[in-house]
């Protein structure tokens, strides 16, 4: 009897330790890697590029590498206890932008308490830190250079003056205004239309919003141009074109393609397809679509042990429950499965001439150019083009002469290097394609060297990895459940939620 009964509390220990463990594993954060970022001075004076937490910039006219923001030496993490090492973990900057006069550089981070740094391009002094409710995803200055922009992963753009407001105490940063809000959803870019007038946002759950910037941004946006409708799944980046007084809308997505609209309107005038990536074979193929379904899991943050509300909002872009989520992405489980084997756009940049586009896709070296057909208003893919020295592509910027910029990294999550290219489209005889093109004249060679900051493996260490590394933001993705799934974890919320509640007031007492 005895024996009995240790075999079978042997047997429900080795089964709820099965289950803890599968519970572990599927509640564990989704994956948001760093991805490089760049941002070109209008007069050449400087570029930035930030990889990760670092964000370093220099400045041509003095030949000078600047570091505005550093990662943490491994000293200072030591300094951190074991269990708030994950917590104290340098924020990544995600979006950086000089203002239209070159006065200023913007630069926009996960780092809540300085969600964003405003910078003097003259004396690289700070000039101001805001902080911000919520993590930042890109940033952008208003056209007039008189108010700074920021998206987060709640769903609201918002905005704050670049002269500290009159009156405000000394030693007391500004308090950030909301110029817009979409329900809930993180947003993915911040687009500004050539005259300034109209701002496109797009977000996880497969919408393009077009408004109205008002002439005091701090009061904000109550106008909204238009809608844009089209994509089946979370949308990742937009770009106006213009071409005189025309003006379009282009947005790319997780559903492998990239659109065209009349931004005035909404109407989708145009679809092309990104034809999707090569799929590995065999076992290969089975672990990627394994590692993917875990990283994929749509989770709030209430379902993870240990998590907060904020966290939950901040995570999910504010959906409180499986419903929502499946609600937001439009009930398109379909689309959202086809979306893990598409092509997806993580940059775009049109030229200033506006007949030409590229995008950078997740996942491929090449970039994709396209070709803007005004006559028809159809999109047309001219070429993918390989840069030398150019890996894992996720930023473009176009100078006004027509020179593309690209940069790409990092290898690893740790990693603060990164890779820069430069290039000119060149359309000749009816084909078209990127042109390597040697760095402009007003950056060095050791300025280049010095931005990129490449430790020399770099590429060895792609050419060596398992897997193709991914850098879109796998908190994009859904994952749908059946109904009888989502009951399974709902209860297993509840139950969750019910213990905590008993363990709170177990130390109240």
């Amino acid at each position: 009897m005895g024996r009995n009964r240790g075999r079978q509390a042997k047997k429900e220990g080795g089964q709820a330790g099965e289950h803890q463990q599968r519970q572990n594993n599927e509640y564990q954060q989704p994956s948001d890697p760093p991805r490089a970022v760049l941002a070109l001075h209008p007069g050449g004076a400087a570029l930035a590029v930030a990889v990760g937490p670092e964000l370093r910039v220099y400045d041509t006219r003095a030949q000078k590498l600047h570091v505005l923001v550093c990662k943490p030496d491994a000293g200072q993490q030591q300094q951190q206890g074991k269990g708030q090492q994950a917590a104290a973990a340098a924020p990544i900057v995600r979006g950086l932008a000089f203002d239209a006069s070159g006065r200023y550089l913007l630069a926009g981070s996960e780092d809540k308490a300085a969600g964003l740094r405003l910078w003097d391009c003259d004396t690289w002094q700070l000039v101001q830190s805001i902080k911000v409710p919520k993590k930042v995803t890109t940033c952008a200055f208003t056209a007039d250079g008189r108010h700074m922009l920021a998206a987060d992963k709640f769903g609201d753009v918002l905005a704050a003056t670049t002269q500290r407001p009159e009156g405000l105490p000394e030693g007391q940063a500004q308090e950030p205004e909301v110029l817009l809000g979409h329900y809930c959803a993180i947003l993915t870019s911040l687009s500004l239309s050539a005259n300034g007038r109209l701002l496109a946002t797009t977000d996880r759950d497969h919408r393009v919003r077009v408004s109205i910037v008002p002439t005091n941004p701090m009061a904000g946006a109550h106008d909204i141009q238009a809608f844009c409708f089209g994509h089946t799944t979370f949308v990742t980046c937009s770009a106006f074109v213009h071409q005189g007084d025309q003006e379009l809308l282009v947005s790319g997505g997780g559903d492998g393609t990239l659109r065209l609209w009349d931004p005035l309107t909404g109407e989708l005038l145009h679809t092309l397809e990104l034809p999707p990536l090569p799929q590995p074979s065999g076992g290969e193929q089975d672990g990627d679509k394994q590692a993917a379904g875990e990283q994929a899991a749509d989770l709030t943050a209430a379902e993870q042990q240990g998590a907060t509300q904020e966290e939950q909002e901040e995570e999910d872009g504010g959906a409180s429950s499986d419903e929502a989520g499946a609600a937001c992405a439009g009930g398109a489980g379909d689309a959202q499965a086809a979306a893990a084997d598409a092509a997806v756009p993580l940059a775009l940049a049109a030229s200033p001439d506006g007949g030409w586009l590229v995008a950078a896709v997740d996942g491929r070296d090449e970039l994709c150019l396209v070709q803007l057909d005004w006559q028809a208003r159809q999109l047309r893919e001219a070429a993918w083009c390989g840069l030398p020295g150019l890996h894992l592509p996720a930023c473009l910027a176009f100078e006004a002469g027509g020179l593309l910029w690209a940069v790409g990294g990092p290898v690893a999550d740790d990693s603060a290097a990164a890779f820069l290219a430069c290039a000119t489209v060149e359309a000749a005889s009816g084909a078209a394609r990127l042109a390597p093109a040697a760095l402009p004249a007003w950056l060095p060679a050791e300025g280049a060297v010095a931005l990129q900051a490449l430790a020399g493996d770099e590429a060895a260490a792609l050419a060596a990895a398992a897997e193709r590394r991914r850098l879109a933001s796998q908190l994009l993705r859904k994952k749908n459940y059946d109904p009888v799934e989502r009951e399974a974890r709902k209860r297993r919320r509840r139950d969750r939620m019910a213990a905590g509640g008993s363990d709170a007031a177990v130390q109240d007492a």
